[in-house]
């Protein structure tokens, strides 16, 4: 018991430090870079600004409803059918699969429609010649990939979880009764002093 708890741990602080490096880089790298004038002029509507809504929104907001979620169900559900396992590997396929969608098809494309937009102006970058390219063809089928992950192993093992655990929920506890001092007939006579 001890070595899958340590076990555990080891992979939660993983997946915590994988967690922090992605969200400094996409709240405070791409969240400055799609803040410049420049870029926000030439990039609107682009693939970098979804890239930084992908991890902002997702990575930050979406992992914190999802944790705050489990925080309270975590209590309601009986201890013998909580599945750790299932939501750390959950949280670990969110995390690579956004990590993936945003290094593999968002950055790159979008960093291929800025230097477009730079050199022949927007329309140019949003334009179906741009979208039919080889190569952002390619990037935008790989991102079936970490959409599969970010799907299969980050979603439904989370899903499955929850969807188990509110099947199997702590049997709901009376409260303790409180002694009373006498009935309801001898309380009536010690208020009115008979």
């Amino acid at each position: 018991m001890n070595e899958c708890k340590s076990g555990l741990w080891k992979h939660g602080l993983l997946l915590t430090l994988l967690f922090g490096f992605t969200v400094m880089i996409l709240g405070g790298v791409l969240g400055f870079l799609i803040n410049l004038p420049i870029v926000s002029y030439f990039q609107h509507r682009s693939f970098l600004p979804a890239a930084h809504g992908h991890g902002a929104l997702m990575g930050v907001y979406g992992m914190l409803a999802i944790a705050l979620a489990l925080f309270g169900l975590r209590n309601i559900v009986d201890t013998r059918y909580w599945k750790e396992r299932w939501l750390m590997t959950g949280f670990s396929g969110l995390n690579v699969g956004l990590l993936g969608m945003i290094v593999i098809t968002l950055v790159p494309v979008g960093v291929m429609q800025a230097v477009e937009s730079f050199e022949n102006g927007f329309w140019s970058a949003r334009s179906l010649q741009f979208y039919q390219r080889p190569v952002v063809k390619m990037l935008l089928w790989w991102r079936m990939v970490p959409d599969t992950v970010f799907i299969v192993v980050g979603v439904l093992p989370i899903v499955a979880a929850a969807a188990y655990g509110l099947l199997h929920l702590r049997a709901v506890r009376q409260p303790a009764a409180v002694e009373t001092a006498g009935t309801e007939a001898e309380t009536a006579r010690e208020l009115v002093g008979a």
